[in-house]
């Protein structure tokens, strides 16, 4: 695989980027073995969604006026941040092809948790 060989300076080096800048490039990724065991990182999945659900009710029912709507806007907006914060900053470094999907499942995802969440924390609220 190319590499810059030991010793070269940093100037060979910026001239080395400067002559491929805009050329194509690839990502090889090594994993000593591969792991298919679909119900553990189902189970994971699960857990994960359970605690980030539970520290943004922890977030939500802290607000001052908790109505439907607000809820709804902290939810997704929170759903941004995620995206934003790891997917997309990866994206700027190591662009994929999947980023819309990542930004999409971070917007509906935490949608449907917020329309959720908006009618679970306000049920007993509307007497």
């Amino acid at each position: 695989m190319p590499n810059y060989p030991p010793g070269m300076s940093h100037d060979e080096m910026e001239k080395s980027m400067s002559a491929n800048d805009g050329k194509p490039w690839a990502q090889i990724q090594y994993h000593k073995a591969l792991n298919v065991n679909m119900g553990l990182n189902m189970l994971r999945g699960l857990l994960t969604d359970i605690i980030i659900v539970g520290l943004l009710c922890f977030v939500l029912v802290r607000l001052k006026d908790p109505g439907f709507s607000r809820i709804l806007i902290v939810t997704v907006g929170t759903g941004v941040i995620v995206f934003l914060n790891s997917p997309y900053t990866i994206h700027i470094w190591y662009p994929k092809a999947d980023i819309t999907m990542h930004l999409v499942d971070g917007i509906v995802s935490f949608g449907l948790c917020g329309l959720w969440l908006g009618w679970y924390l306000n049920r007993g609220k509307a007497a």
